[in-house]
Formats: C-alpha cells, sequence, structure tokens
C-alpha cells in the first residue's frame, strides 16, 4: 500500500555527528567540537535535541556485590556493598561513572584497582569524598587505552578500606554477570516519599534456561526502620502489581524470587522494580527499575548495508548490519551497528525510500564500529520508520557515503552477541550483530554476521534456548575474511538448508549463534536468533497530510500474500482520510 503526492521534502544544510559529553546520545544539527564534515549526499539543518538512552544495551554498564571474602589478603570485614560502573564509551576522554551502595559505618577510603579477581592490584582511582554518606558516586576519566581495556575486559575492581581494616574491607570485582540492576532513590516513588534521603543499589542474576526461571536479587540501602521490599511489576509511571516481597528487608538483603513466564519477559523489557517500603513511608521510601545489561530481548527493525544500496550505487564489498528497538509509548529509537569499514568517520540516520538519495536527519553517536545510541523520532520519523523510508549510511572522507540499508523487516530474524549471553557469562569487549531471513519455501535460510573477535576458533549455529547449552548444527568453515584485497574479521556470511527440526528450532527461536577462542573453548559472545517483534504505533499524529509512503511494507515479512494497492492523495488530504484508507486496504487483504 503505497501514497504518493509531490510534498516536497526537507531543506537539509548539514547534518554533523557529534562527540561530546554525552555517550547515548544523537546530534540534529549541533556544531562539530572535534572535525568538520561535509555531507555530500543532501544538504540539511534540523534543530536538534539531546534524548536519554531507554534500552540497557547501549551503556555498558558493569557492576558487582562486594563482600569481606573477595578481599586479598583476606578475609576482610563481614559488611556488603553493591556498585555500578558506567563506562562512557563515545566520551572524550573516556569516562568511569561509578556508584557504590555500602553498609560500612568506619570507612576509611574507596577506590578502583587493576587487578583480577584473587589477586592484588595497583590504585587508580581514588573517591575524593568518603565521608559523604553510604551512597558515594564519582566519575573518573581514563588516562590511557590500556586501562580502559584493564576495565572491559574484567581486570578491576573496588575496594572499600575502613580504619578497623586499613589493608581492605570489602572488595568487588568489576564484570558483566548480573543481568539487571537498580538504583533506588526517593524520587521514583509512588506517591512521593517525604522526609528521606535515603538510597539503594540492587543488582540480579536470572536463570533463563532453568524450568523454574528464578532471580536472585542482591540489595544493598540505608532506608531508616525499612518494613518491607517488594518486587513489582510496572513501568516507572505507575503502581504496579506485587510480584514477590523478600524474606529480609534490612541491609544487606538477599532474595531468590521464581518468576513466572509472563514476568520473566517483564524482567528483558524493564518492566520489574523494587520498592522498599518503611515505617514513615509505608507506601515506599525508595524505588528503582531493575534495567538490563547488555541484552536486547524484543528488536522492531534491522538492516543490512552494502554499497549496492547507497544512491548512486559504491562498488565495494564491505557491508554492515544494523538491530533498532522502539519504544512506542516514548517514541524513542535504540540502535547498535557493525559495520566492516575501518576508516569510517561518521554515521547518520535519513528518510528516503531506497531508489531515493535521501535527507538526512540525524548524527550518530559515532562512526566507528559498533556504534550504540538513541533517537526520538518525530509523530513523522516514527511513520517513516513504520513505512521502510528510513536507513542508516556510513561515511569516510569528508562525507562519502560508502554503505547504506533500509530499516525494515527484510531480514525478520536477528541476533545480537555478547559475553553476557554466554552460559556462564563472560565479561569482555566484544560484540556482534546477525541477521538472517528465511527463503519463500522455508528450506533454507540466509545470513549475515559481523563481530569483533580477534582469532577465532570455532563459529557457528548451535541449537539451545536462551540459557541452553546446544549441539553445533552449521559451521562456519572459513573464519578468514578479506574485504577490497584487506584482511578482516568480519562479517560471515551465506546460506545453510534447513531441515524439519533446524526450521522449528529457528522459529521457536531455539537456535543461536556462537564465537569460540582459544580462551573461551565454550564461546566468547552468543546470541539467539529471534523474530522482530515491532510494536503497535497507531498513533494517528504520525500519519502526514500527504507524501510518498509504503505505510504496509513492514507486514510483508509476517503476512503472505501480500496486497497492494497505489493510492494518490493531494496535500489537503487529511491524516484520517489516509489512515483510514490504509486500514481499509489492510482489512480487505487479511478477509481476502
Amino acid at each position: 500500500l503505497s501514497f504518493t503526492s509531490s510534498k516536497p521534502k526537507h531543506n537539509v544544510s548539514a547534518i554533523v555527528a557529534q562527540k561530546g559529553d554525552q555517550d547515548l546520545f544523537v546530534s540534529r544539527g549541533q556544531s562539530p567540537n572535534f572535525v568538520a564534515m561535509r555531507c555530500v549526499l543532501l544538504v540539511a539543518c534540523l534543530a536538534i535535541s539531546f534524548h536519554m538512552v531507554s534500552a540497557g544495551f547501549v551503556h555498558v554498564v558493569y557492576t558487582t556485590t562486594m563482600s569481606g571474602a573477595q578481599v586479598v589478603p583476606g578475609p576482610g570485614e563481614d559488611a556488603y556493598a553493591t556498585a555500578v560502573c558506567v563506562y562512557g564509551r563515545y566520551v572524550t576522554p573516556v569516562t568511569l561513572d561509578c556508584e557504590v551502595q555500602h553498609n560500612i559505618t568506619d570507612i576509611l577510603s574507596l577506590g578502583v584497582y587493576n587487578g583480577t579477581a584473587g589477586n592484588t592490584g595497583d590504585l587508580q582511582f581514588a573517591f575524593s569524598d568518603v565521608t559523604q554518606g553510604r551512597n558515594l558516586r564519582q566519575v573518573f576519566e581514563f588516562p590511557s587505552t590500556d586501562l580502559q581495556d584493564d576495565f572491559l575486559f574484567g581486570r578491576m575492581f573496588l575496594q572499600i578500606n575502613s580504619n578497623e581494616f586499613p589493608g581492605g574491607s570489602i572488595r568487588g570485582q568489576l564484570l558483566q554477570n548480573d543481568r539487571a540492576y537498580a538504583k533506588m532513590t526517593a524520587e521514583q516513588t509512588i506517591p512521593p516519599s517525604t522526609g528521606t534521603t535515603s538510597e539503594g543499589i540492587a543488582l540480579a542474576t536470572y536463570e533463563f534456561a532453568n524450568p523454574e526461571r528464578w532471580l536472585s536479587i542482591d540489595v544493598v540501602h540505608d532506608v531508616v526502620r525499612p518494613t518491607g521490599i517488594e518486587l513489582r511489576e510496572g513501568e516507572s509511571n505507575q503502581v504496579g502489581s506485587l510480584v514477590s516481597t523478600f524474606d529480609e528487608f534490612t541491609s544487606p538483603a538477599f532474595d531468590n524470587v521464581q518468576l513466572t513466564q509472563h514476568e520473566g519477559e517483564r524482567l528483558v523489557e524493564d518492566l520489574l522494580f523494587l520498592n522498599i517500603r518503611s515505617e514513615q513511608n509505608p507506601d515506599g521510601d525508595i524505588r528503582g527499575q531493575l534495567i538490563t545489561i547488555d541484552y536486547i530481548g524484543v528488536a522492531a527493525f534491522t538492516a543490512h548495508l552494502t554499497g549496492g544500496k547507497v544512491v548512486p550505487p559504491v562498488d565495494t564489498d564491505h557491508s554492515g548490519c544494523a538491530i533498532v528497538t522502539y519504544d512506542c509509548e516514548n517514541d524513542v529509537m535504540d540502535y547498535v551497528i557493525f559495520h566492516s569499514l575501518n576508516n569510517a568517520n561518521a554515521a547518520f540516520l535519513g528518510i528516503g525510500d531506497e531508489n531515493d538519495g535521501g535527507v538526512l536527519i540525524a548524527g550518530l553517536s559515532t562512526g566507528a564500529s559498533p556504534i550504540y545510541g538513541s533517537i526520538k523520532l518525530s509523530d513523522e520519523e516514527s511513520f517513516q520508520l513504520y513505512s521502510s523510508n528510513m536507513f542508516v549510511t556510513v561515511t569516510v572522507g569528508e562525507g562519502t557515503p560508502v554503505i547504506r540499508g533500509q530499516l525494515s523487516t527484510d531480514h525478520s530474524y536477528w541476533a545480537y552477541l555478547s559475553g553476557t549471553n554466554e552460559v556462564g557469562p563472560v565479561t569482555t569487549a566484544y560484540h556482534g550483530c546477525g541477521i538472517l531471513r528465511l527463503n519463500s519455501e522455508l528450506t533454507a535460510f540466509e545470513f549475515e554476521v559481523h563481530h569483533n573477535v580477534p582469532n577465532p576458533v570455532l563459529a557457528g549455529f548451535f541449537g539451545g534456548a536462551e540459557g541452553e547449552a546446544g549441539r553445533l548444527r552449521f559451521e562456519i568453515d572459513n573464519l578468514n575474511v578479506e574485504i577490497d584485497g584487506d584482511d578482516e574479521l568480519s562479517p560471515w556470511s551465506g546460506e545453510f538448508e534447513l531441515d524439519d527440526d533446524d526450521l522449528q528450532a529457528l522459529l521457536q527461536e531455539r537456535l543461536y549463534f556462537n564465537i569460540e577462542t582459544l580462551e573461551h573453548p565454550n564461546g566468547v559472545i552468543r546470541g539467539n536468533f529471534k523474530k522482530l517483534n515491532p510494536c503497535n504505533d497507531d498513533d494517528d499524529e504520525g500519519f502526514p497530510s500527504s507524501g510518498s509512503y509504503n505505510v504496509a511494507s513492514y507486514f510483508s515479512a509476517f503476512y503472505s500474500p501480500t496486497y497492494s494497492a497505489d493510492i494518490q492523495i493531494d496535500d489537503s488530504a487529511s491524516a484520517l482520510k489516509l489512515s483510514i484508507a490504509a486500514m481499509a486496504v489492510v482489512v480487505a487483504a487479511l478477509i481476502l
């Protein structure tokens, strides 16, 4: 179903990517603070604002539950702390934002050390003021890339020293072993709590493959006279429904909660939260949403980026893949993009069909792979996204586009490869992206996988649900990749034939891609292939009065046969008429 008119495109004069003091935002027309770039695709100028990221996978979050048992040499004190450290990947210089909730009464110092578990280490970052309370937070700047690697590969730890234990009271290795975290404050409670400045940090692990679905939660807080800790289901602006109550609620509190399948789904959608009640605030003293770490539960669209999709086409074997999520309530699109270009200096989001040069609307977080970030879309931009008229392009030099891909459901299966998805999480800087589509007979699939793992020894498709280790079904025969005469890590691409068991595994999301190395023979990064599931963006305000749109294109990956019709509307056609016409044709197609 397509609608066409002569409505003019936006006039764009300059779109540039920004590398400022925020690593989770995109820019629309901000002055560059790193290099002046000229975009040769088209010229544009749009007003820009920053928008916070809603999905946990765009953050680089490491956590730890600190204890005296981990002190070397030990043992340390019978005390605990929970901590969350966020790595600012796109900030210059790169930062580390650490927040620690502890229950040490005579704290002497708190610092970040480099060293592996079971070994001593050298102090790298010291908190400047440890007397400000039980919740301590400070942002540090990394002096070198070597130290950044130490952090990303799990070779750094937090340690608190006290007057009684000056050589180490409690300690915890900063890793990506937890599935979710919550920062609890009084400002988040419903109704608002009064007379309290309490805070807390909770960390949670989750066993996907366990039939009983156990969620294990560690909570450290400083609530005065607590009366209960609740796990509830709901968004941040809802009171929500009760899932479970903790047996113990004084700090520190540890509990195992058996989730239903529905509650497990809500966990990975960031729709579970913790609420701590007190005598003074019986409805809630502090509260915090559980945010997943380095995980994508539901994706809306993918893109396969190639040189042939640039307008006009570019002769190159370089390629890329993109996975985006979209929140229909808040109109926020989160993205991760992998590509094989070593000299990319920028990436952009644009509007236009596959045969159109299009209009660039935003510079993305960076040009170098991988690219993570978020953007809040307008109603019309949201409509274009769902019409398969939004694209991603990566440029080199002075804005020369090399690869491009439309965001659509053409590759209707996707996989986000991460060490956190391994059975026995692996803390690593490596990640990957996979896209896949079935042929029309459902007898074979074609795929492309991008990653940044050096020296893999085995890679392929395995059968197994999330949290399960399965057997190898399809192996990548040649791990060596050459693009335009240069050796590259990825992508791997090809086609495999499916038998009935393989097809069922894919349809049930029980097919995953795993990359093994000598250091990690069971896998360093992995991701299950899942089917795209765009939310229902049915806001009528998203339908513009005129334009050229393919509003039913995203149905084609889920419904067959597909019926289409061309309808001409002029600039006076209303959004209501447009939406009614679209609905009528779709309903007619379903009836037929």
